[in-house]
């Protein structure tokens, strides 16, 4: 979480079209660390790329949106977005689930290890 205003609505809406790059850096001329406008949809990507149906939390300005995000048969990108309300008005939380269960590796290991990259991250075992 940041203590920035927080990520927009219109922002997280605009994220859920994968045929769009959604990055506010497009006057760049070669792509650069976060100039390519995909990471915030690989986010939502990680449950289902692990097997999960869980959805991806984004909150921000009080809102919470919900979103599960998966290929169709024909490897359409399809999303499920609903909107509700949070207590977050400062700042964004992002919350992935992912399940242990199933897995070949270990979930643990694979959130501290990312949050070694990421000091904002922030890893909690609730053992599910």
């Amino acid at each position: 979480m940041d203590n920035d205003p927080g990520i927009k609505p219109e922002v997280v809406r605009r994220i859920l079209d994968f045929n769009v790059r959604v990055s506010d850096k497009a006057v760049y001329r070669s792509p650069t660390r976060g100039a390519q406008g995909n990471g915030l949809k690989t986010v939502l990507g990680i449950p289902y790329a692990l097997g999960s149906n869980a959805p991806v939390l984004i909150e921000g300005q009080g809102i919470r949106h919900v979103i599960r995000a998966w290929a169709d048969p024909a490897g359409n990108v399809r999303v499920d977005h609903r909107e509700e309300q949070s207590d977050v008005a400062r700042g964004t939380r992002f919350t992935v689930r992912v399940s242990a269960e199933d897995q070949n590796f270990s979930v643990v290991y694979w959130a501290e290890a990312f949050a070694v990259f990421n000091p904002h991250a922030l890893e909690k075992n609730r053992g599910f």
